[in-house]
């Protein structure tokens, strides 16, 4: 307003064209705009207050509206703009307000979320999933950022997945028992109508729901699968064959099935051994030390006294027959490497090595009767040394 005025007035002064006149309407010029101007400064002053909120009634209408994230920030922007050291009376009354204005969000904050919390488990509880995501992105909107929030929304998301999920593959199940069977009218209706287009389409979309049906299935499996849920694996292979029944797919069938059986099988040696006392666990724990160890002799007694109190048990009985060849393979190589030895002259080392194979085949005629013969020639060498030494 005033610029285009002033350049006038500056411009007639300059030309020499009624100065004094054009001083006057310069002066008039600015008291008129003056009113104007202070207007449009307080004018200016009160939207930036409004704006950044900054008010008591703004803050408290800000806080009934549970937006404490808001009022966080216009408290750490108000507070970031005073002086720190500052001693004036009206600074450090300025710092304690909002200082205040800032703990009371918090406080009210961290309540409202606990309260939140528990009503959030309530309506996961009763799948009101519309309602609890609303919840959750006020939550995310309006509070400030801290692990227990963290924790909440991760557990929520966690159990939305795993509620999609579930609804997921109750729809492929769904759709995988029935889609058959309408696959194949399509089938039919397309031939003896091929010229009809409605459906020829109706048919496509059918076939491309069976593709999409089939590759959704074959990554159930696989995480089933990797979850060592060999049954549920087994169970979406089933339905894929429904729709393929290809050599790959019955080979993985196969293959879940062996799965499926081992795993049986783990679950039931694991039933029976927590039916098993202290005693008995103690008794499998040494057992297997000994095998590891290989010290054979002190694995069957172990053994043995197992037997003795489980005679029927069908793992047991399959160590027995283990430890027989065990035992059958290492007295024939003692008696190999006995034969070494005492064929070289070291009748010693022979007989050392027959007497410990003895107790794994203490009815061996052969190795008693290699005992026997290297004990007759040490017998005679001792004999011999004795009469020279006379």
């Amino acid at each position: 307003i005033l610029f285009p005025a002033i350049n006038r007035i500056y411009y007639e002064i300059g030309v020499g064209k009624n100065s004094q006149q054009a001083m006057l309407n310069m002066i008039l010029m600015i008291k008129r705009a003056l009113p104007l101007l202070l207007l449009q400064y307080l004018l200016a002053c009160s939207v930036l207050d409004s704006f950044n909120g900054a008010s008591p009634e703004k803050i408290e209408s800000l806080m009934q509206q549970h937006r404490y994230q808001a009022v966080l920030s216009l408290a750490a922007a108000r507070l970031e703009k005073l002086p720190e050291n500052s001693d004036k009376p009206a600074a450090i009354e300025k710092r304690a307000y909002w200082q205040s204005v800032s703990n009371k969000a918090n406080a009210a904050a961290t309540h409202y979320q606990s309260e939140k919390a528990t009503e959030l488990k309530q309506l996961l509880r009763r799948n009101e999933w519309d309602i609890a995501n609303r919840e959750v992105a006020l939550l995310r909107e309006n509070l400030p950022a801290n692990p227990e929030l963290d924790t909440v929304l991760l557990e929520f998301d966690s159990e939305r997945q795993r509620y999609v999920d579930a609804l997921s593959r109750s729809l492929v199940k769904l759709e995988a028992k029935h889609l058959p069977q309408t696959l194949s009218l399509y089938e039919r209706l397309f031939k003896a109508e091929p010229e009809n287009s409605g459906a020829l389409t109706r048919l496509q979309q059918e076939r491309d729901k069976r593709d999409r049906l089939i590759q959704a299935m074959s990554q159930y499996a696989r995480k089933a699968e990797a979850q060592q849920e060999y049954g549920l694996a087994l169970n979406y292979l089933r339905n894929i064959q429904r729709f393929e029944d290809s050599q790959p797919v019955l080979d993985q069938v196969k293959r879940l099935r062996s799965l499926l059986a081992n795993q049986k099988k783990q679950q039931a040696d694991s039933d029976k051994l927590r039916e098993l006392s202290s005693a008995q666990k103690q008794q499998l724990v040494e057992y297997g030390e000994a095998l590891n160890e290989e010290q054979w002799l002190r694995a069957r007694l172990l053994l043995d006294d197992m037997l003795e109190q489980r005679p029927s048990d069908g793992e047991l009985l399959g160590q027995q027959t283990y430890l027989n060849d065990v035992f059958s393979r290492e007295v024939a190589r003692a008696k190999e490497l006995g034969e070494s030895f005492y064929s070289t002259g070291s009748i010693e080392k022979a007989l050392s090595i027959w007497n410990a194979a003895l107790p794994m085949a203490p009815d061996d005629g052969q190795l008693k009767g290699n005992i026997e013969r290297a004990q007759r020639i040490l017998e005679k060498v001792k004999i011999l040394k004795q009469s020279q030494t006379y």
